[in-house]
């Protein structure tokens, strides 16, 4: 009696882990996507995982502001602590799920990693446009076995694109809002083609935003396209292709003094005070301040443009009825940069040993002066990889045997490129107009190649007993990861070497789930997670010698209900993190990555979603985490060994209490939703001696599904508006420290942080011609 009940709940957990076998995505997964869209306001399904795992699904996606990104769509679900530095989304935020970063978690979208191979960041803004979401799901502390990740330790997102519809459409959109924003999305469903066996789209999107304190914008092209075809009965492959050109003005991080003296507002200059006119044989120094600006501050100079491009396949082969193949490559390309004002001592050491004197800059024939110039940290990625699955079934048993192989190139450099007259940068994206040493070569801050190579054989089983009530599932990868170095001279480091480090680890997981009822189950899982050291740790002082790489050991203890009215889950959880790793800077000024130690936490996550009754649909959640340092903190001043007691400190960047609610409304043509939530005070430094309040913040939207004008389908009007009450507060950590009013002889440092968006309001139109 319990078939049907896995049936569907299969049927959903293959379309939200994004595998679509031949016909079921189609005949039967869209129409059980559309039953689990009712649920929970579209923010709750029924799970059959044996991990602790929310998602959202497309009828929550099309309650968002159509430029919002990942962070910002599953920010209210259990254990999740996502910002954003604006409304739109198109700006960036950050993560932290039980406490973990985001590059601490891994993120793929449609099965191939998209966090940085270098440093495991995650930059949300630049992935895929929300009209082409299915669904994005998280799976809160046990990294899947089968997912491409050599760098989480906190679990994993998953970005899961829908697929091209079966009949011609064009889909169009426009968004206007505050802030001059602004999104024109247009998206081509072909239909059936190629003798039925072949659906694609093709969609392109513009988007424009003013930043909401001081000067700049975000500028963002994005193209998505994707192809399925059958090209069999039981087989099947796709092609998808994500493109994004963008170029944002950083807002400026803020000090909690800062926040607090100056205006809410406050950001880089908006006034450049000019640049010196050039003069030989005088000493000139333009970094002195002008009416208490520097010129480096002027907001021009605060750029970070980027292109990436993420080329995804997959092809699923039925090589017999209880066998199947799956193939899945992908390649990613990024290239751009984070640049800032800064300057530059002609013919000096600037501060490190320099390969050469710097030469000329400002071209008054001497090498006296200090000069300001726009310095970039290019990284330039070619990243292909290819995971092959294969898998046997039978009554009681589904093995998948797998291998992924990933060949990461990491090319990173930093000029120093000249200014203009009106304080703008010459290139923004530091190609012209360089530095040059002594010997006319380009001045590099930075100058290193990061090779990294990963093969990760996996297995697993997931075996069905006691009459279908029982599923067990044991897994287990061995990521073997090796980075390979090569340090060209730059000024910070001037010596040519080559370094390299490899890292194994066994990766066990066994979980279980156990139907008391058909609506009632229980489930418990134990999984070791792993994270490689990250590159930039192949050129600090150590060369990365002493660093052993993260694990975290997992553990979940949970409950579901999923019946007639609504459906909710409660897990209890325990990580046991080992080999924490922290980036401090030493008694000579050097960043250097430490191992400092092992977290313990501890909590509950609670979710909980009803099916519409009388129009409505409810949705809450609520998180208690208790994270505590193992481990005093350790580091040294001017040669004196200094024991910061972190031990027993609640840890950085982790609420105690995370709570949600959305409350969604539909009846006839009128829709609307409302929603609210609550982040708890979390501390920013390791002494737990700077924090930032808790704080409440709501949103809503409203709409208008018109009726069909002939050719006009399915045309609607949304209203959001986000920050409803127009909360002022500290929105998020953006850089932690050990202590920041001191502790013995270590200096205190000051954390910085980001002030939330106030009020944001939006407007969108959208309709399908057909």
């Amino acid at each position: 009696m319990f078939k049907p009940r896995l049936l569907t709940v299969l049927v959903s957990s293959l379309i939200s882990s994004g595998v679509a076998f031949a016909d079921a995505t189609t005949d039967v997964g869209e129409i059980d996507v559309l039953q689990i869209q009712a649920i929970g306001a579209g923010k709750i399904v029924a799970e059959d995982s044996d991990k602790a795992r929310s998602q959202i699904t497309r009828s929550a996606i099309e309650d968002a502001v159509p430029t919002q990104n990942p962070y910002q769509l599953i920010n209210m679900l259990p254990g999740v602590n996502a910002t954003s530095q604006d409304a739109t989304g198109l700006f960036g935020g950050t993560l932290s799920i039980r406490g973990f970063r985001d590059d601490q978690i891994g993120f793929t979208i449609d099965g191939a990693p998209v966090n940085d191979s270098g440093s495991y960041r995650v930059y949300p803004q630049e992935y895929i446009d929300v009209e082409n979401l299915e669904l994005v799901f998280v799976t809160q502390g046990s990294t899947d076995t089968d997912a491409a990740h050599i760098g989480a330790t906190g679990g994993n997102v998953g970005i899961v694109s829908g697929n091209p519809r079966d009949y011609f459409r064009i889909k169009g959109a426009q968004t206007v809002g505050q802030l001059n924003m602004y999104k024109t999305f247009a998206r081509l469903d072909t239909g059936k083609i190629l003798n039925d066996t072949t659906t694609a789209y093709l969609s392109v999107s513009k988007a424009e935003s003013d930043k909401w304190r001081g000067k700049g914008k975000a500028d963002r092209l994005h193209i998505d396209a994707k192809m399925v075809s059958r090209v069999s009965p039981g087989n099947q492959v796709s092609l998808g292709v994500n493109y994004n050109d963008a170029t944002n003005h950083f807002f400026k991080r803020v000090t909690k003094e800062q926040y607090e003296t100056e205006d809410y507002k406050y950001d880089y200059a908006t006034t450049f005070p000019g640049r010196l006119t050039p003069e030989n044989g005088t000493a000139q120094d333009e970094s002195q301040l002008v009416d208490g600006v520097s010129r480096r501050d002027y907001y021009a100079l605060q750029l970070n443009p980027f292109r990436n491009a993420l080329v995804t396949g997959n092809g699923s082969f039925a090589l017999g009825n209880d066998l199947r193949l799956d193939i899945s490559p992908y390649y990613w390309y990024g290239y751009g940069n984070g640049s800032f004002g800064t300057y530059l001592r002609e013919g000096g050491r600037n501060g490190d040993p320099a390969v050469a004197q710097v030469g000329d800059l400002n071209g008054d024939g001497d090498t006296l002066d200090t000069v300001l110039m726009y310095r970039s940290s290019v990284t330039k990625t070619h990243r292909p990889g290819i995971t092959t699955k294969l898998t046997w079934q039978n009554d009681i048993h589904k093995v998948v045997l797998g291998l992924w192989y990933e060949r990461a190139e990491h090319r990173q450099t930093q000029p120093f490129t000249k200014v203009d007259a009106s304080g703008r940068p010459i290139s923004k994206w530091g190609e012209s107009a360089y530095a040059l040493d002594g010997n006319g070569n380009i001045y590099q801050g930075r100058n290193y190649k990061t090779i990294t190579t990963v093969v990760q054989p996996f297995i697993m089983d997931t075996m069905t007993l006691a009459d279908d009530r029982l599923k067990v599932n044991l897994g287990l990868r061995i990521p073997h990861t090796t980075r390979k170095g090569t340090n060209y001279p730059s000024a910070r480091l001037p010596e040519y070497f080559r370094v390299s480090r490899s890292y194994r680890e066994v990766i066990p997981s066994v979980g279980a789930t156990y139907y008391l009822s058909p609506e009632q189950s229980v489930f418990g899982n134990v999984t070791k997670n792993f994270r490689a050291p990250p590159n930039y740790t192949l050129y600090e002082p150590s060369r990365a010698k002493d660093i052993k790489p993260e694990t975290a050991i997992n553990v979940d203890l949970g409950y579901r209900y999923s019946g007639d009215l609504f459906t909710a889950s409660a897990t209890a959880f325990y990580v046991y993190y080992k080999n924490r790793q922290a980036r401090t800077v030493d008694e000579d000024g050097i960043f250097q990555n430490y191992n400092v130690g092992n977290v313990r936490t501890k909590g509950i996550e609670l979710e909980a979603g009803t099916k519409p009754i009388n129009g409505f649909s409810l949705y809450g959640s609520l998180t208690y985490t208790d994270a505590v340092t193992d481990s005093d903190f350790v580091t040294h001043v001017r040669g004196k060994r200094v024991v910061v007691p972190t031990s027993g400190k609640q840890y950085v960047n982790t609420p105690k209490w995370l709570a949600a609610v959305d409350v969604n409304y539909q009846q006839g043509r009128f829709f609307g939703n409302f929603k609210t939530r609550y982040t708890g005070s979390h501390y920013s430094t390791l002494l737990n001696d700077e924090s930032i309040s808790g704080h409440v913040t709501s949103d809503i939207s409203a709409g208008y599904k018109f009726p069909n004008l002939g050719y006009l389908k399915s045309p609607v009007l949304r209203f959001n508006v986000s920050n409803l009450f127009n909360r002022k507060y500290l929105n998020s950590i953006e850089g932690t420290e050990v202590t920041a009013l001191g502790y013995g002889d270590l200096k205190g440092r000051s954390p910085s942080y980001m002030p939330a968006a106030p009020r944001f309001m939006s407007l969108t139109f959208s309709a399908e011609f057909r």
